[in-house]
């Protein structure tokens, strides 16, 4: 009666990115009576060898999780003892918007750029479609306009063990040792 099972899960999570390309792009978040309104950007790469201009009141450049996840469980079973087993992992990255333009022309009474927990300003400044990073730091225009709010990463791994006797191979050691010991407990029964 033994029976053994082993399941292995496997699945990565992958963004689809919203591509805007030009010789310039200009985005304007304006109302009918020519208030400004909030742009949001998350997932998107924007291309463009002359200018890329955002105006609005709110810009938030938004981050995005991918996420892999893998998993292996395994059941082992006879009729007197039983295993199973559970081990995994899910790891997620953050991923950016990305601006590869001439020119950055950022106009917004305030701009949120999310980071990952784990990255820095500095790091992500040399990476290719990230000069905007360098930009939003050191651009004396936008001193005290600029929020970096953190995004945390989840990275967990697990790996439980359990191991023990089956309903029957309980049984059967309740019975043996209820009639190995049959004799003396009812000898301290009589005494």
């Amino acid at each position: 009666n033994a029976r053994k099972n082993e399941t292995v899960t496997q699945s990565q999570g992958e963004l689809v990115r919203t591509e805007l390309s030009g010789a310039n792009v200009k985005l304007q978040a304006q109302d009918a009576s020519g208030k400004l309104g909030d742009v949001l950007l998350a997932g998107t790469t924007i291309d463009t060898p002359g200018t890329f201009t955002v105006q609005a009141d709110k810009l938030l450049l938004g981050t995005q999780q991918t996420q892999t996840s893998t998993s292996t469980s395994s059941a082992k079973r006879d009729i007197v003892w039983q295993k199973t087993r559970e081990a995994g992992s899910v790891d997620q990255d953050t991923q950016y918007v990305q601006i590869n333009a001439g020119k950055l022309d950022l106009q917004a009474n305030k701009i949120s750029a999310e980071l990952g927990a784990r990255d820095s300003v500095q790091e992500l400044a040399t990476q290719p479609g990230m000069g905007w990073v360098n930009q939003l730091a050191t651009d004396p225009k936008l001193a005290g306009k600029v929020d970096w709010p953190r995004v945390e990463e989840a990275h967990q791994s697990w790996d439980y063990k359990k191991q023990g006797l089956t309903p029957e191979g309980a049984a059967i050691v309740t019975a043996v040792v209820s009639y190995l010991t049959w004799g003396a407990a009812s000898g301290v029964g009589a005494a």
